[in-house]
């Protein structure tokens, strides 16, 4: 059980500082035709950008996209430049960004001018805005950056309010804060109903090992007048492991913003196998003995279906946890073993074997993401067998590591 605690340990501490940081993307900013080069647009873009990775460090959970994420996860043929007011939302969506912003430059007279607006991308809201005007774009500089921080403070307040209040799945009535002087309205999209059944498919790794066993060494039955007596055994259970992946659907529902269950069915395949030196006693009633020393490599292959639900407790905009009983049947499975000796190698293999019913509980952690009106759920789980594989003494039991990912969409 070794392998498990280092695999718990590194994957439960690294698994939420990988998808729980908030993504704020800073499109490029836009202008009237002829008011800016395309350098200079760039430039302010830049500035906005460094005012907002001040403001929001990564250290406090924070992502802000560079240009090259931000132009690599558009779909093809999109143009950052086309977008404003509600598609600018839209595209934050594309981009996978809790929150979006950009510039807007203009002319005022002699001025320049430029307004900068931050959405929220869940809700489709207008968070906050400001807008400055200056001779030229070198004091316009200096106005953006005595601003900027200010207004992406704004998500960090957002944020706090959201984990105190709200969860990312049940979205409020889009707002628009009133703004202190005329400008164009935003469009708003309709509000936006909570839904409370998901349907989807999932897709997932796993590592699978074996416990409490000694693939029957510590059982050997020779003849009632011999005793037998093998050493080794714990070093093959030791060495043993496998890897395998599994396909399925699920059904995710939801009692309230804090409450939920998932239940899937999916079809996995798992291959593993264990090598080991084994000594290998014979006694006889006269206690006359003999010793012979012999290297024995086990594989297994298994095709199960995998039915898991579990009661899910949700902590709103952060994490969720769960637990629950899961029950797998196998379809197919396969040994093989190859014992070598002084007398040479022989090969054992033979198909069936496992019992068809299995009975386990599996524990998880995850976090979902929206993803345009869908969602991704990523999700850690770590099952242990409460029943042996096999009708046989000394009959090992499971325990696995799983990594999977559900795309709710139905």
């Amino acid at each position: 059980m070794k392998k498990l605690s280092l695999i718990v340990s590194i994957l439960v501490f690294c698994f939420p500082a990988l998808l729980f940081a908030t993504h704020v993307a800073v499109l490029e900013t836009i202008s009237a035709k002829d008011a800016l080069s395309l350098e200079e647009k760039q430039y302010l873009t830049d500035v906005l950008r460094s005012e907002a990775v001040k403001a929001l460090p990564a250290s406090k959970g924070f992502v802000i996209m560079t240009r090259e994420n931000i132009q690599m996860m558009l779909p093809p043929g999109k143009a950052i430049e086309d977008c404003e007011g509600s598609c600018l939302v839209e595209t934050g969506k594309n981009i996978s960004a809790d929150y979006v912003a950009q510039g807007r430059i203009g002319r005022f007279g002699s001025n320049l001018t430029i307004t900068v607006e931050l959405y929220e991308t869940a809700g489709n809201k207008l968070i906050g805005s400001f807008a400055a005007k200056s001779p030229d774009v070198e004091q316009l500089e200096v106005e953006i950056r005595g601003k900027a921080q200010a207004l992406f403070l704004m998500v960090s307040e957002k944020q706090l309010e959201n984990e105190l209040s709200k969860d990312a799945m049940f979205p409020a009535a889009p707002q628009v804060e009133p703004e202190a002087e005329p400008k164009a309205e935003v469009p708003v999209e309709p509000e936006e109903k909570a839904k409370w059944i998901w349907g989807g498919a999932i897709i997932g790794a796993f590592y699978s090992d074996f416990y409490d066993s000694q693939f029957g060494l510590a059982n050997i039955q020779f003849n009632k007048n011999y005793s037998v007596k093998a050493t080794g055994g714990d070093d093959l259970s030791g060495s043993y492991w496998g890897v395998g992946f599994d396909l399925g659907v699920g059904g995710l529902f939801l009692f309230n913003p804090y409450f939920g269950v998932r239940a899937d069915v999916g079809a996995s395949f798992v291959s593993g196998s264990g090598k080991s030196d084994v000594t290998v006693k014979l006694s006889d009633e006269n206690k006359m003995s003999k010793s012979t020393d012999m290297e024995i490599e086990y594989s297994v292959q298994q095709f199960n279906v995998d039915i898991p639900v579990a009661l899910r407790l949700m902590m709103p905009s952060l994490v969720y946890v769960e637990a629950g009983p899961m029950v797998s049947f196998n379809l197919y499975s396969k040994h093989k073993s190859t014992i070598t000796d002084e007398f040479g190698t022989e090969d054992y293999e033979a198909d069936g074997g496992l019992k068809a019913f299995e009975f386990d509980v599996v524990a998880g952690i995850g976090v979902m993401r929206r993803i345009g009106s869908s969602f991704l759920d990523f999700n850690l789980r770590f099952v242990l067998g409460l029943t042996p594989l096999c009708d046989t003494p000394d009959s090992p039991k499971t325990w696995q590591g799983r990594f999977n990912i559900a795309y709710w969409f139905i």
